[in-house]
């Protein structure tokens, strides 16, 4: 799906758009119970939920911040979070020394862990058997 900058969808998706929101909107209504319904995605949906006035009124946004890893029980959690990932990362990986990276895993992430889990993405298909520093620096993202 493509958006114009003005937040338009063009006419090419617009029947796609206009067949996920009446499969969407046939869920709903058919549920015998309430059931809630949830869209994830990125920033770039703000916009595509506004293109429908149905979806605008009844839906809302919720906003997932950044870890604040100044902040000792924020990063706790992020700390958590990316031994989590990194367990489950199809790699062999030293866990004790990448979790003693915590601060550079968190700068090279912004301390999203959206982010972060894109990062790991894009280390496990650079192919090889064995996740490193190394290979974590060389594609790092922000530099």
């Amino acid at each position: 799906m493509e958006l114009s900058p003005r937040g338009s969808v063009s006419r090419a998706t617009g029947a796609l758009v206009s067949l996920a929101f009446l499969c969407l909107a046939s869920l709903a209504r058919d549920s015998k119970s309430e059931v809630f319904t949830g869209l994830l995605g990125p920033y770039e949906l703000f916009r595509f939920r506004n293109t429908r006035g149905q979806l605008a009124r009844r839906g809302s946004d919720l906003r997932f911040a950044r870890y604040h890893v100044e902040r000792a029980d924020e990063r706790k959690e992020f700390v958590a979070a990316v031994k989590y990932l990194l367990e489950r990362v199809p790699l062999s990986c030293d866990l004790d020394a990448l979790l003693r990276r915590w601060r550079w895993l968190a700068e090279g992430s912004i301390g999203c862990i959206g982010n972060l889990k894109t990062w790991l993405v894009d280390a496990v298909a650079e192919g090889g058997t064995r996740l490193t520093v190394a290979m974590l620096t060389r594609i790092r993202p922000n530099g």
